[in-house]
This record gives structure tokens, C-alpha cells and sequence, in this order.
């Protein structure tokens, strides 16, 4: 018989435990780590059918084999179930006893606590697909550490934060406490709205996963806001899909249309036009994909019954296979309201303030495209948005008030998800703010004018270049430019992120340096903790005056998460100006050590080359430059593509003509191909290679 333990209580102990696994031995942190990064690319794949036993060897296998230094196998699969329980229920996990355990537990969500488990059998079924080891805030999976953080014990080496999605439980406000301090706004009181944040910390009672994990990804893939997101998807139903007492109700036309198709409705089991208002969406998906907007393949993640809408139409509307995919799709429309919002604005020079946006956003998405630019031209006429006074709770607008309704119960929603900073742990903490770095003595946290970001405009000092980065490497811009390698791309940024370390030092001989991705694949040495992957040298960046935070850091972080294949390579050593590139770069193709041995041209020409005309350091130089465009606000390269006329502003800046890295660039490209590598370059490549090159 095939036992699942139920798990109903987050205390601990009780309950019948599994037999501990024939030469068990606990899992390191590392592997923990990897098993984490394995089921999420499990759960990448697509329906895949893990009833069958050998589907999920398979996959592991196959994983193995894509990532050499993966060091799960088949026979720690026992091992690794146990640990799921003797974590949720049992008496001790890994080098933690009982009251440790229930001193850590008592953080997380009971959701989590109460996953059913699989039975020991070494099997990956869909159970076990579904476990992941728990991850929390700076220290990862390495709880042993957490909690000498927390009780008092130092740990060996000090704790780093990475800029992965590693976030600590947050602590929900209790209804009572919300009622009685927004009960007085009569859009939140309305249907408890109050109280929406608090079902993030929920699971998907139908298809599973937690609440705010799917809300946050989905945000993130279209660059949209979570809090909009999310009210605006609880608005249109998704309240009930979040709640185990309603999670199974569904329009009549799906419910008839399931009678007819029960298999096919088994596999596709959200009603995305009852519980995410998502009628339209079919008849848009295969524009949204092609914008990027979409997972490729997106197709695949859902189906069409035929309803009607509330106008008396007859439509195609979506049935998704989980509520994590409905949230993507209603991204992307939301990424396409907000992009019609800004063309309309900028073909008509029109201002509004961010507050405003947000709400003709919403009037785009709820109204349609020709009612947004009816109620814009409506307000402006009567003067209100001269400020934003109209959006407050009290106002009655002269025009279009059932509309405005709608758009202000998710603007308040939103607005106080924010204030009481639902969505807070998973912003990015600017850089060397919150890193415990290690110089040459000690372990001490790095504030100063070389660390911190000062950046004169207000709306772009809450980021560092890392964060930036990252944000970058995650928008549909760089999906457009990766085109079909995205998924690879971001798996190799995603490794130099969660491994990314920095270290200050100031040296004669060091010089600024970075591990490449190559490295932090194939090298054991960097599964131990606080092993530094960047290392800036100040004593460097002063004698040839760059910018330790926003040039060097940059510069460094992008060898770590990026390598460019050899056709990008190309495109840079055929713009460049300096001949002798060019020479040595035939050479190359001749040399049987180079081109034919399959050595990148970066690699052969590192001891002949002047450093500075590499490819890889023109592309790292250039990830500088992004940074230092967006501080500068003068160019996101995460929004658009850049032109001539960015870099003509950039060139007059005060500061930035005189940056030594964008003169570095400028010496060897001409601003078009400037303009042109930024807006095509962003493959990689990742083997094995030396560790990443000086600045």
C-alpha cells in the first residue's frame, strides 16, 4: 500500500515516520540547492507524466548529463524524500534536533508544512516533483546557519545575500488589525479587500504552488508590477481560486463544456474567464508570444471552450492547466495595455504622473484601448490631471464613473499591498547594501561613497547595478535578443546570480577580476560558502580612475553571468576599429590551436591581445554603460532599444563623457555599432574556461 503523509500541523513530531533509508547520510546545502534548481527545471517541461516511474529518472538523468557537476543520482532520490518529511514532521533534519527544528519551522507558511509527502521509494513521482527544500533569506538552504544566525552563534564565514529569489517568511498582519485600519476606505472595505494580501501566503487549492510565488513570476516575465497584477487578477475572480471553499467553481459554459470534454477539462482545470477575467485572451495569445510576452510555447499551457461574454457575445474563452499559467497570461495582457498606454502618450506628448499611468493602465486593460483614449482626453479637459487628486477614494468624477470604480477598487488594493509591503522581500537589496563582504581583515559591511548608490535622480536610486542587471537579463528585451536561447541564457545568469560574491580589496597586484560561468559550473570550490566570485580592487580603480560601484561592479558582474558565443564575438571584432583585431582575428580562423580546437577568440588571443580590445571585455564594458545609462536617466535597456541620440546625450552628460569605460568603447566602436551591438548581442555560451579576465 502507498502511504503519503499528510502533514496537518506545523509543530513537529507525532505521526507515523518512515524508516530511515539503508546508508543514509544527510544531504549537503549545496545538494539541497541543486535538487531545488533540478525541480524547477522538472517543472519547465511542460505536462509530463510522472505516474510512470521512469519518466523522472529520466529527466534526472538527462539533467546529469546537460550539467556535469550536478551531483544528484538516482540513489539519493530515498534519501531526499526522507529529509521532505523528517523536515515538515519529523525530529531532526540534517544537523538540526527537535527544538531547533520547530524554531524554524514556526517561520514558515502552513501550506508548506502541510505538502503531502512521497513515500521512501526512490521514485520521482508527482509528489516529489513538488518538494522543494526550504530557502531562507541570505543563507539559502543552509538552515544549520540560519539558525546560529538567529539565536546568538556566529556563523564560520559571514552570511552573503545573492540576488536570487531566496526570501525570509514575512510576518502577516492579522484581519482584525487591517479591518480597523482600512475600514474606512470604502473601496477596501468593500468584499474585505483589506485582506486580499494575506491570501498570497495560500497554495492554489486546484492545481498547487503558492500564491505569491505565481503572482511574482508572472510580474516578473512582463516587467509589470505585483501589486497591480495581483489586485487587478483577485478583482476579476481570482479571490476564489485562492480559496479551497470556492477553488472548484466555474462558469456554466465551462461546467457544460466539461461534460462534454471531461479529459480534456481534467488537464485544463482553470477557468481563466470565471476566476481571471481572461475572456479576450485566446484570440491575442499568438500576438502576445511573438511580442515575447508569452512563454514559446505557450499554446501548449491551455485550451478554448466556447461562452459569452457579458456584451451577449459569443467567444473563445481559456481553460489554463495551472493558475500559475493564467497570471502569465494576464501579464502579458497587462504588459500590452501598458505598452499601448505609452504609445499613445508619447505620439501625443502627454504627461502623466506614475500614479496616473497605473490608473489609465487599468482603464486600458479593464475598458479596451479606444476607451482609455476617450477618458484620458475626457479628464485632461476637465482639469484633473493637473495633479492627482481625482484618485482619491472621495472623488466623484463627472465622466465615465463606473469605469473609474473599477480602476480605483484595484488602484487602493494595490496601494495598500504596497504599504504594508506584501511584495517588499522580493525586491532586489541594492547591491552592497546588504552584503557582508570580506576585504583583506574581516567581514564588515561596506558603506561608503564607493558602495552606495547616488544616483541624483529619485526614481532610479532605489536599484544598484546588479539589481539591474539581473532585471535586465529577465526582461522581454533580452528575451527578444536571445530569441529561441532565452531559457539557457537565463539558467546560466540565474547560476552567476545565486553564486555571485564580491570582495573588496586593495591590492598592487590583484587588480579587479570575475569568475566566468564556465567556472562556477565545472569548479567544486565555489560550492563553498562565501568563496568570492567578483573581486574589486580599489587601489586599481583609482589609478585609472573608474568608478569602483557603477563601473567596475558592472563590468566584473557581467563576465560572471554572461559569455558571449563566437558568432557575437564576431560581430564585435568586425565593428572594431583597432586592425589589429582584425589581423589576429584571421589568424585565429587559421590557427589549429584557435578556431579549429574550439577555443573562443577571447581565449587564443588573452596573451598577444591588448586586454582592452577583447570581445568579452567590449561586451562588459558595454553592460557598464547600460547601467550607467539608466542611472543616468537617459536610456532602460530593459524597455527598448537604444538609438543614436542616447548616446549623443550621453556624450554631452557631465559625468558620463568623461566615464573611462564608455571612452574605452568609444575608441573602438563608433556610436552606430555602439547602438547596433547593444540592440542584437546577448547570446552566451557556456564551457569550460578560465576564470574571468582583469578589468
Amino acid at each position: 500500500m502507498i502511504k503519503i503523509y499528510y502533514i496537518l500541523d506545523g509543530g513537529g513530531g507525532g505521526g507515523e515516520e518512515p524508516e530511515q533509508p539503508k546508508n543514509y547520510k544527510p544531504l549537503t546545502t549545496a545538494q539541497r540547492g541543486e535538487w531545488n534548481t533540478f525541480l524547477d527545471y522538472l517543472g519547465s517541461q511542460g505536462n509530463i507524466n510522472l505516474a510512470d516511474p521512469q519518466v523522472g529518472t529520466n529527466f534526472l538523468n538527462q539533467y546529469k548529463k546537460n550539467n556535469p557537476n550536478f551531483s544528484i543520482t538516482p540513489d539519493l532520490l530515498p534519501s531526499i524524500q526522507y529529509e521532505q518529511y523528517q523536515f515538515r514532521k519529523g525530529k531532526k533534519f540534517g544537523n538540526l534536533d527537535e527544538n531547533q527544528l520547530k524554531y524554524i519551522r514556526q517561520g514558515l507558511p502552513q501550506t508548506y508544512l502541510a505538502k503531502p509527502v512521497s513515500p521512501i521509494n526512490g521514485i520521482i513521482n508527482p509528489e516529489t516533483a513538488k518538494l522543494y527544500y526550504p530557502q531562507v533569506g541570505q543563507y539559502g538552504t543552509d538552515l544549520e546557519a540560519y539558525y546560529d544566525a538567529k539565536v546568538g552563534k556566529s556563523p564560520a564565514v559571514a552570511p552573503v545575500t545573492t540576488n536570487a529569489t531566496l526570501v525570509t517568511p514575512m510576518v502577516y498582519p492579522d484581519k482584525d488589525t487591517l479591518r480597523k485600519k482600512y475600514g474606512g476606505n470604502p473601496y477596501l472595505a468593500d468584499q474585505n479587500r483589506y485582506n486580499w494580501g494575506n491570501k498570497l501566503q495560500n497554495e492554489f487549492p486546484l492545481t498547487g504552488g503558492k500564491v505569491k510565488d505565481a503572482v511574482v513570476d508572472a510580474a516578473k516575465f512582463n516587467g509589470v508590477d505585483p501589486a497591480l497584477l495581483y489586485s487587478s487578477a483577485m478583482e476579476e475572480g481570482m479571490s476564489g481560486s485562492v480559496d479551497a471553499k470556492y477553488s472548484g467553481n466555474a462558469s456554466e459554459a465551462y461546467v457544460d463544456w466539461a461534460k462534454k470534454n471531461n479529459d480534456i477539462a481534467e488537464e485544463y482545470p482553470v477557468d481563466s474567464f470565471y476566476n481571471y477575467g481572461l475572456d479576450q485572451f485566446s484570440g491575442m495569445a499568438s500576438g502576445l508570444e511573438k511580442k515575447g510576452y508569452l512563454p514559446k510555447g505557450f499554446k501548449e499551457r491551455f485550451t478554448t471552450f466556447p461562452a459569452e461574454n457579458e456584451k451577449g457575445e459569443q467567444i473563445k474563452a481559456s481553460a489554463f492547466k495551472k493558475d500559475s499559467d493564467a497570471l502569465i497570461a494576464k501579464s502579458a495582457m497587462m504588459r500590452l495595455a501598458k505598452d499601448q498606454l505609452n504609445d499613445h502618450l508619447s505620439t501625443n506628448n502627454v504627461k502623466l504622473t506614475p500614479k496616473q499611468q497605473e490608473f489609465f493602465l487599468l482603464a486600458n486593460y479593464n475598458g479596451g484601448e479606444g476607451l482609455m483614449k476617450k477618458m484620458l482626453q475626457s479628464y485632461k479637459e476637465k482639469g484633473y490631471l493637473k495633479d492627482d487628486k481625482f484618485l482619491d477614494p472621495k472623488f466623484k468624477p463627472a465622466s465615465y464613473g463606473e469605469v473609474y470604480k473599477h480602476v480605483l477598487a484595484r488602484l487602493e488594493s494595490a496601494k495598500q499591498l504596497k504599504e504594508e509591503k506584501y511584495f517588499e522581500d522580493d525586491k532586489k537589496q541594492s547591491d552592497f547594501k546588504s552584503y557582508k563582504i570580506a576585504d583583506n581583515n574581516n567581514s564588515s559591511d561596506i558603506r561608503n561613497d564607493e558602495t552606495v548608490n547616488n544616483s541624483e535622480n529619485e526614481s532610479q536610486s532605489d536599484i544598484g547595478p546588479i539589481s539591474f542587471l539581473n532585471s535586465y537579463y529577465e526582461s522581454p528585451e533580452f528575451k527578444r535578443k536571445s530569441g529561441g536561447n532565452y531559457e539557457a541564457n537565463k539558467s546560466i545568469y540565474k547560476k552567476g546570480a545565486q553564486m555571485y560574491v564580491p570582495k573588496i580589496v586593495e591590492s598592487d597586484k590583484e587588480g579587479s577580476h570575475s569568475v566566468g560561468p564556465d567556472e562556477l559550473f565545472y569548479s567544486k570550490r565555489f560550492e563553498e560558502k562565501g568563496s568570492p566570485t567578483v573581486v574589486l580592487d580599489k587601489k586599481q580603480a583609482k589609478d585609472l580612475k573608474y568608478d569602483l560601484f557603477n563601473d567596475v561592479l558592472p563590468h566584473e558582474y557581467a563576465h560572471t553571468t554572461r559569455r558571449l558565443s563566437p558568432n557575437d564575438e564576431q560581430k564585435f571584432i568586425l565593428k572594431n576599429k583597432n586592425n589589429l583585431v582584425k589581423t589576429l582575428f584571421e589568424s585565429y580562423k587559421q590557427d589549429s590551436s584557435g578556431m579549429q580546437s574550439g577555443k573562443t577568440f577571447s581565449d587564443w588571443a588573452h596573451t598577444i591581445a591588448d586586454h582592452t580590445q577583447l570581445p568579452g571585455e567590449n561586451y562588459s564594458d558595454l553592460n557598464s554603460l547600460r547601467w550607467n545609462l539608466y542611472k543616468a536617466g537617459i536610456y532602460d535597456a530593459r524597455k527598448g532599444q537604444m538609438n543614436v541620440e542616447h548616446l549623443k546625450k550621453a556624450m554631452s552628460d557631465p559625468k558620463l563623457k568623461d566615464n573611462e569605460l564608455f571612452n574605452r568603447l568609444l575608441k573602438s566602436f563608433s556610436p552606430e555599432d555602439i547602438v547596433e551591438l547593444n540592440n542584437t548581442v546577448a547570446s552566451t555560451k557556456p564551457e569550460k574556461d578560465k576564470e574571468g579576465s582583469n578589468s
